[in-house]
Parts: C-alpha cells; sequence; structure tokens
C-alpha cells in the first residue's frame, strides 16, 4: 500500500535525480518484534552495500528483549559482517550499557550517552528501530486486545499531541 506522503516524497526524488546518475551505496533496514512467555523478543538488521566492483557489504544485526513495561532485558550482537574488528568491537561491548533501560523518555538519551556524538554510527541506527518497534508493539498489542476504540483513547493519553521521544 502507497501512502500518499510517499508518493510525494517518489515524485520529488525522481526530480532530483534527473541526468547521469549511478547507486553508490544503499541501505536496507529490517526489523521485527515477537512475543514469547510475555517478552518482547526484537530483531534489527542493517545491510549498507557498496556499490563497486566488485560490491562491498556491511552487515550489523542486533536482538533485544523486552519486558512487559518496555524495559531492556538482554542486548546481543547477532552480525558485525564486514565491521572493522578491533575498531568496532568496543561499540558492541557498549550495548551492555542500555540494559535496564525503559523505553520511552530517556532511552535516546541513554544512548547517545553510551555512544557519544563521535562514537559508532551503526548501532545507535539500529538501536533506535529496535525501540520503535518494540514501543509499537504494545500500541499493536491494545488494538488486538481491546479494539480500536481503545487504541485512539490509548495513543491520545500516551502522545497527548507530542511526540513521545521529545517530550
Amino acid at each position: 500500500m502507497l501512502h500518499i506522503n510517499e508518493l510525494t516524497e517518489e515524485i520529488a526524488m525522481s526530480n532530483l535525480l534527473e541526468g547521469d546518475c549511478r547507486e553508490i551505496i544503499s541501505r536496507k533496514i529490517e526489523a521485527s518484534v515477537k512475543q514469547c512467555d510475555g517478552l518482547l523478543h526484537t530483531t534489527v538488521s542493517q545491510i549498507d552495500t557498496l556499490h563497486a566492483d566488485p560490491p562491498v557489504k556491511y552487515e550489523f544485526s542486533i536482538v533485544g528483549e523486552f519486558d512487559e513495561n518496555l524495559v531492556l532485558r538482554e542486548i546481543r550482537v547477532t552480525k558485525m559482517e564486514g565491521s572493522r574488528g578491533d575498531i568496532c568491537y568496543p561499540a558492541k561491548e557498549a550495548l551492555q550499557a542500555l540494559v535496564g533501560t525503559q523505553v520511552g523518555t530517556g532511552f535516546n538519551t541513554k544512548m547517545r550517552e553510551v555512544y557519544g556524538p563521535s562514537g559508532c554510527m551503526h548501532f545507535p541506527a539500529l538501536l533506535e528501530q529496535m525501540a520503535t518497534m518494540a514501543f509499537r508493539s504494545r500500541l499493536a498489542e491494545v488494538l488486538r486486545t481491546k479494539g480500536k476504540e481503545a487504541f485512539i483513547q490509548f495513543n491520545q493519553d500516551l502522545f497527548k499531541g507530542k511526540c513521545v521521544g521529545y517530550r
């Protein structure tokens, strides 16, 4: 299903890309959430492809486990292909500092404290997706168990007219 804002972006991009163009790099991000035994298992993967001859791929994947209050209980890296080993491993270990952090106000702040302004760019990008997916899974659960009217009310009560991440 194509949303109107996606169509507008597609038209704008087609105007931007006139002329002789070649793709240099592409990024694919996939995320999913499964509920098992009351816990949310969230997986996020990112594949960057440098379009050269031959192509070069960088692939990162993390898995996090959240409780019913969206507190991160466990996190681990499941893939770091193409990474610069000795440079990247400290960023991998830094993920553990986020265990115990609750998704909502403060999660992004804690993430920025852990990675700093000049730290790893890959894991924070994955963490933002992970937090969003865990958060939205709670919204999906309200819709599934309580129906559309409860979902609408839950959204109004939760957001209060503002983005949760910027309160």
